[in-house]
């Protein structure tokens, strides 16, 4: 029995075909990818997170793959109307590339997505879009830190320049 390559690289931004080796690698994988690194850039950070460990067995982490790739897919569909359109359109896009790519071989038109991206130009943002945006900090809760009890926030080290003497 062939087994599938173990995944390397960053299991939130890889997409579910790609993510769980059930197909060889397309380009409608990198377009899933870039439009993961957009919203990331949009929203502050990914509304998801995929916890997997490299002491699972390949049968462990597939597992928790899959039950990942459905949870980010609810997560989606449940936020992607409070986020720009520009998601909607690309995320659709590549929802019916990645069917076909079963059946036909899926190829990515550079024309829709250009298209996309004339019809939906991101821009700045001028607001908080609701839905998920960061996620909590690993460390103390918030009653037992600190800086919530009034006690001034340490500076952050870091290097700093010499002022100039006068």
């Amino acid at each position: 029995m062939d087994f599938p390559e173990a995944h390397v690289g960053t299991a939130e931004y890889c997409s579910d075909g790609k993510l769980l080796a059930e197909r060889k690698p397309m380009p409608i994988d990198d377009v899933i990818s870039l439009g993961y690194s957009a919203l990331h850039a949009w929203l502050g950070d990914l509304p998801w997170d995929c916890d997997i460990h490299s002491s699972q067995t390949f049968y462990e982490s597939k597992a928790n793959l899959k039950a990942f790739t459905q949870k980010r897919t609810y997560t989606v569909k449940q936020h992607v109307k409070e986020w720009h359109p520009f998601f909607g359109a690309w995320f659709d896009y590549c929802d019916g590339i990645a069917k076909q790519a079963v059946s036909s071989g899926g190829s990515v038109s550079y024309d829709a997505l250009r298209k996309i991206l004339k019809d939906h130009p991101l821009g700045e943002r001028k607001d908080e879009a609701p839905g998920p945006r960061h996620k909590a900090p690993p460390g103390p809760s918030p009653a037992s830190d600190s800086v919530s009890q009034g006690e001034e926030e340490p500076a952050p080290k870091r290097a700093r320049m010499a002022s100039p003497s006068v």
